[in-house]
């Protein structure tokens, strides 16, 4: 299995997971180098002059949908208006089973536990892929290198329980 993301658990007791494993905490342009000499994007805020793009998406406060980038070709998509979660993987990505679908968004966590996504970090998307289970499912993202609002949602269908 490829370890670009680890696959979450699912969480019937309602307990949080096993301590994350975070790379440290990073700057925007050390991330930014790191996905260069990878060959990857490595776009950052501080180095295009994007108006939609930043360091920070605080998940529970903000409106609209969000392309979260990270070390890997896996995309993460947020429609904090609807709190629905899209994971897109790229080549060479793992997989599961509710990729290329909008599915139930619980939480988000953070190195810091506050929901705040930061480039240079790795965040956990906690969700709720089936509404008539009483476990969530989660991953851990590979360290985030852009954060992106975006004017048009991307397509993919939305789980019933998701609308």
């Amino acid at each position: 299995m490829n370890t670009d993301e680890a696959p979450g658990g699912q969480l019937s007791d309602g307990s949080t997971p096993p301590a994350l494993a975070v790379d440290p905490p990073q700057t925007a342009q050390a991330v930014a180098r790191a996905n260069n000499e990878e060959g990857q994007a490595g776009r950052t805020p501080e180095s295009v002059s994007e108006p939609n793009a930043q360091a920070t998406l605080d998940t529970r406060h903000a409106q609209g949908t969000w392309a979260i980038r990270s070390a890997s070709t896996t995309v993460y998509y947020l429609d904090l208006d609807r709190r629905l979660l899209l994971r897109t993987p790229g080549p060479g990505s793992s997989t599961g089973p509710y990729d290329h679908q909008w599915v139930a968004l619980v939480d988000v966590d953070s190195l810091l536990g506050d929901g705040i996504i930061r480039i240079g970090e790795r965040p956990c998307y906690f969700t709720d892929p089936d509404a008539s289970s009483d476990a969530y499912r989660w991953w851990v993202q590979r360290t985030v290198t852009w954060i992106e609002r975006l004017d048009v949602a991307p397509g993919g269908p939305r789980k019933d329980n998701a609308e």
